[in-house]
């Protein structure tokens, strides 16, 4: 289980003073640093494998750990109520699961025995990618950062069309309160609202799922298991932000053309439940906007990014 040029590495981790001190180590996996000093983490072992010895495995801590034996799953390095959580979560998320494609289902048998049997509607569209979404979520319950059974690249596409898709749920929802207030009579969803999210869902899904599978393949982060390029890392949070702050100013702007419209009186009582829902959207679109911009500016020029074995919950330098 050594990771590729685990010779250099174990010479790069002698020089740097870390082999055999357990102190060291640990400061270094966990803070990125040595006596203060920072150093870029690079794991000695194949990902999901770690020193034996590490975290949970045998005595508390890490001062057991075995240099050079790479035959401890990082899995087994969580507490023992980590591990716990991880059985009970899945079946938590197949509830959810359950409820999502019922949901799903109904409203797909509902349109089948309408008049309208091929035109599918927004919340239709909502509820099958809800669907969709519980399949992930469910299948990341077991094993979200690769450590069992799914591996690293798998999971990575999976967090990118988990990402990709709410982002997309979000979309259709604004969509369908733009048709309500701009709609008219008929509730026609406006031609430039129809294309512009057709292309946003587009750009989502592309940057979520395909971005994370180059990141983990570009630059020295092929050499790694359990790695990524920051940068490329950065530019698809930089992508996600830039369409989601579009979404956030139109979300804006049909709160306050809501509050106008309520504040008149001439709206309908269709339109004031939407103000509360739309408020929220903006709020849940604002954090996801505030994450991703974060997370970019945070990791823009770093070469390559370590996924290491837990501690103080941290996930990656």
């Amino acid at each position: 289980h050594f990771s590729t040029n685990s010779l250099m590495k174990l010479q790069n981790l002698k020089e740097i003073g870390v082999w055999g001190n357990a102190t060291l180590l640990e400061e270094w996996v966990c803070e990125g640093t040595i006596n203060g000093k920072k150093v870029e983490f690079v794991n000695y072992c194949q990902y999901p494998y770690t020193f034996k010895g590490w975290g949970d495995d045998g005595e508390p801590g890490n001062q057991d750990v075995v240099f050079g034996d790479c035959t401890l799953n990082i899995l087994d390095a969580y507490p023992s109520s980590s591990r716990t959580r991880m059985i009970v979560y899945p079946f938590m998320t197949f509830i959810l699961l359950c409820f999502a494609l019922r949901n799903s289902t109904t409203k797909r048998n509902k349109r089948l025995e309408g008049k309208k049997k091929n035109v599918i509607t927004i919340s239709e569209k909502i509820a099958h990618m809800l669907t969709i979404v519980s399949v992930d979520h469910f299948l990341l319950s077991f094993d979200g950062e690769g450590l069992r059974f799914l591996g690293f690249t798998v999971s990575s596409i999976l967090s990118g069309a988990f990402a990709g898709c709410m982002a997309c749920i979000m979309v259709d929802l604004v969509v369908s309160w733009i048709s309500v207030i701009d709609g008219g009579k008929t509730k026609q969803t406006p031609k430039w609202a129809t294309n512009f999210s057709e292309f946003s869902k587009i750009i989502y899904l592309v940057s979520e799922i395909v971005i994370s599978v180059v990141e983990i393949h570009a630059g020295d982060a092929s050499y790694h298991n359990g790695s990524y390029s920051g940068t490329i890392n950065a530019i698809k949070g930089f992508i996600f932000a830039a369409n989601m702050c579009v979404w956030v100013c139109i979300c804006v702007h049909y709160y306050n053309k809501i509050n106008k419209q309520l504040s008149s009186g001439g709206s309908s009582a269709s339109i004031a439940p939407i103000k509360k829902l739309l408020r929220s959207v903006l709020i849940c679109a604002v954090l996801a906007l505030t994450y991703k911009a974060y997370y970019g500016l945070t990791r823009i020029g770093k070469n390559v990014i370590h996924m290491h074995p837990p501690c103080a919950g941290k996930v990656d330098n």
